[in-house]
């Protein structure tokens, strides 16, 4: 084979070698840059200081998805905000809300936040019945979480799977877990809050099958 056939071949090869390292380079550049917490839901400083529901309309997923968690709209005035609204966005114990008079009537944030750590389904009720999930252990295949999380950490044998690529990029923890894993066994919102959950962790870095394969064996 010449040389010329040889380079030809090798041209593809190269390509698909450029297309990879862009798609680590733009995870390490995402995760480690500050911008992964930055770009997370709601920025108070995009909106007007008085709030309508047309401002949320346009939007991304990634904004949307993570809503008024941890953000502070304490300066803003929401009054004109339906509660069917408020109740499809997501909002966190670290959320800042304005003043009372500033909110729309009825909306409690404490009080919806207590509301939703009810599992639901009459589970509740099992619980009582002294079926908690003791004696039962689960195992979960997921991304990267804190382990110490206080819904779970006292039941939680975590596995993180050690990848280069978890090693070069020190990805943080990924939302997704921490919800199946509270879901699962939480002490304040769990299905099961007395099951033993053994977690097993894989990085988030576009590799899933690869990194789940790993928790498998």
């Amino acid at each position: 084979m010449s040389k010329k056939a040889k380079f030809i071949l090798a041209i593809p090869l190269i390509i698909a070698a450029l297309f990879l390292a862009r798609d680590h380079l733009a995870y390490y550049l995402y995760y480690n840059s500050g911008l992964y917490l930055n770009a997370l839901g709601f920025k108070p400083e995009k909106f007007p200081e008085i709030l309508g529901e047309s401002d949320f309309e346009k939007l991304s997923y990634v904004e949307k998805t993570y809503g008024f968690i941890g953000k502070d709209f304490q300066d803003k005035d929401l009054a004109r905000l339906s509660l069917e609204f408020l109740a499809g966005q997501a909002f966190d114990s670290r959320t800042t809300w304005p003043e009372q008079e500033k909110r729309p009537a009825g909306f409690s944030p404490d009080e919806w936040l207590e509301t939703g750590k009810d599992p639901g389904l009459h589970v509740r009720e099992l619980h009582r019945q002294g079926i908690t999930g003791k004696g039962i252990s689960v195992a979960v295949i997921d991304k990267y979480i804190n382990p110490d999380h206080q819904e779970f950490s006292a039941r939680i044998s975590y596995h993180p799977i050690e990848t280069a690529a978890a090693r070069k990029f020190q990805y943080r923890s990924h939302f997704h877990g921490i919800a199946c894993a509270s879901i699962l066994c939480g002490k304040s919102c769990g299905v099961a809050p007395e099951a033993k959950l053994y977690y097993f962790a894989g990085p988030d870095d576009a590799r899933n099958f690869y990194n789940f394969c790993q928790a498998m064996e």
